[in-house]
């Protein structure tokens, strides 16, 4: 779910107190080769995860990434602040760590909910988007006029393509935020 409020700075010092190498070697059975590793998400016959800057690693193949907290929580199956605890734990560190009240919880939840629905609505207005230009390309390669006899008769679909099509690909090239 990610990390929110109060346990923010606990979770980050978390992340950031024990180096990605340090992790990758106690949890995992592969080896570290300059800033490669063999990834443990997919069958890795040549190592294709790399170490990042800021104790970050990344996968290419399979495209999994993150921090230390993100590492174990993959590795293990653990959610975000189980995972902490595990890395809290076993690299001894004594960060506190407070679990979330039923109505913390609860307005985080609202909160993705509603991150999500607005992903939806500006996803669904992107292929909305997407189809009108099509539609618009489809009309203007369609409807054309065949001759210069034909210019006097304008098929309104191909009028209003010309006309929109710009617009419309220019909406598509920088989406709102």
């Amino acid at each position: 779910m990610g990390r929110k409020r109060g346990n923010a700075a606990a979770l980050r010092k978390v992340a950031e107190s024990v180096d990605i190498t340090e992790i990758i070697q106690r949890y995992t059975k592969g080896k570290i080769i300059g800033r490669t590793f063999t990834c443990p998400f997919h069958d890795d016959a040549h190592p294709s995860a790399h170490i990042r800057v800021g104790n970050r690693w990344c996968c290419y193949v399979c495209n999994e990434g993150g921090d230390t907290i993100d590492f174990v929580s993959k590795l293990f199956g653990l959610s975000i602040m189980d995972a902490a605890r595990r890395i809290n734990d076993d690299f001894e560190l004594n960060i506190p760590l407070r679990t979330l009240s039923d109505d913390e919880k609860q307005k985080i939840d609202e909160d993705l909910l509603k991150k999500q629905e607005a992903k939806r609505n500006k996803d669904a207005a992107c292929m909305e988007l997407v189809l009108r230009h099509r539609a618009m390309v489809y009309a203007i390669r369609h409807f054309a006029p065949k001759s210069i006899d034909d210019m006097d008769h304008l098929d309104p679909r191909y009028v209003d393509a010309v006309k929109n099509i710009d617009r419309v690909a220019w909406l598509l090239n920088h989406p709102a935020s």
